[in-house]
């Protein structure tokens, strides 16, 4: 009996960490983020735009990732988009413009997103 309540502990045990796991490397972007440099190339004009912005601190930009939303806060505004993330494909799916972008953790607080265009968003948790 003792052996069976043991196991039977064990494997609820084994149960509720694997799920918590699955749950947090589901969606690795969920959290506080900060824009922490934008590199693009020289044909992307908006590109370029935001990151003089950033680098002259005129803007500054925080991200933050629920399970479906994207909120971007600037000094004066906020603006809000909906999104899927697909953690096997270590994709971003913007809902508002169809956008994808391709996901890359550097390491844990760090991570980058690139566009199609080759414009590369580095996020630096918060």
């Amino acid at each position: 009996m003792k052996k069976l309540t043991l196991a039977a502990i064990s494997a609820a045990f084994i149960f509720l960490v694997s799920c918590k796991q699955t749950t947090n490397s589901s969606n690795a972007l969920i959290g506080q983020w900060k824009i922490d440099s934008i590199a693009t190339p020289d044909s992307n004009l908006i590109g370029v735009m935001l990151l003089a912005s950033t680098l002259y601190d005129t803007a500054v930009y925080d991200v933050s990732f629920t399970k479906d939303t994207i909120t971007l806060h600037q000094k004066d505004s906020v603006t809000k988009s909906g999104y899927t993330f697909d953690s096997k494909n270590k994709q971003l799916l913007l809902k508002e413009d169809s956008s994808v972008l391709s996901y890359q953790p550097i390491d844990s607080s760090y991570i980058k997103l690139i566009a199609k265009d080759s414009t590369i968003i580095f996020l630096r948790k918060q």
